[in-house]
């Protein structure tokens, strides 16, 4: 059995007349709708996801960006022209991600995750010179410059689907020498901290590893700290992904 893991962007015609996502034909786990009219223009007004094709009967609101799961029952399956998606605004849309497993496909997310984080850090080694990337976590003693990328655990969004929230870490540590380095941490810091802020991270990110795949627009829960360890300042970008073990096509 293949895994299938596809997208696609769904625009609706006219407000207040609720269109199917999609054909009977797209079968799925799980899927992430995601309020986008494509993949460069925001939405003009708020989206409403709903089970039928009546004028009003909303079950969710989504604002322009913004989120939600659609998780088919254990084992069970859904189709895209069950879901219903009507807009405030002419021609606004969602973007439907979804995923059709194969349970048995899926292994070792965190350490591919790591991996393609790597990598995706080490696409700008020009600007971030003099210091070493590495991935995973460790107790080693880093005594240079490093930017670690480190996975602390995932769960699974739907028994038996391989799809998995990663939490994910990505930490800047320069050794404190003079004020100019203070300001070098802050570009390295800048440059790492814009990488995973990019919209099109996750398809990056999926690109790089082989048996990976990051869900589109899925990182989330961004949070930063900076802070001092003995000779070292030290900057840490936390954030949550969804991404399967596994190349789905």
């Amino acid at each position: 059995m293949a895994a299938i893991f596809q997208n696609f962007y769904k625009t609706v015609a006219a407000a207040a007349v609720p269109e199917a996502i999609g054909a009977a034909t797209v079968q799925f786990n799980a899927a992430i709708v995601t309020a986008a009219k494509s993949n460069t223009e925001a939405n003009a007004g708020n989206v409403f996801l709903q089970y039928t094709s009546a004028d009003g009967d909303h079950v969710d609101e989504l604002y322009p960006g913004n989120s939600i799961q659609i998780l088919a029952p254990l084992n069970g399956i859904f189709n895209a022209a069950q879901f219903f998606v009507d807009v405030a605004v002419d021609g606004d849309g969602v973007l439907f991600t979804y995923l059709l497993a194969d349970p048995k496909a899926f292994n070792d997310v965190e350490l591919k995750t790591e991996a393609a984080m790597r990598k995706l850090v080490l696409t700008i080694a020009a600007t971030i010179d003099d210091c070493s990337v590495t991935s995973g976590i460790s107790d080693m003693e880093r005594t240079g410059d490093n930017i670690n990328c480190y996975v602390t655990g995932s769960t699974e969004a739907v028994h038996n689907t391989g799809l998995w929230s990663v939490q994910c870490g990505v930490t800047v540590r320069s050794r404190i020498k003079r004020d100019d380095k203070l300001n070098k941490h802050r570009l390295r810091t800048a440059y790492v901290r814009d990488l995973f802020m990019d919209t099109q991270a996750a398809d990056i990110l999926s690109a790089l590893e082989r048996d990976f795949t990051a869900c589109p627009r899925s990182i989330r829960e961004r949070a930063t700290e900076n802070r001092i360890e003995g000779e070292f300042w030290v900057s840490e970008l936390r954030f949550v992904m969804t991404a399967c073990g596994s190349s789905l096509v």
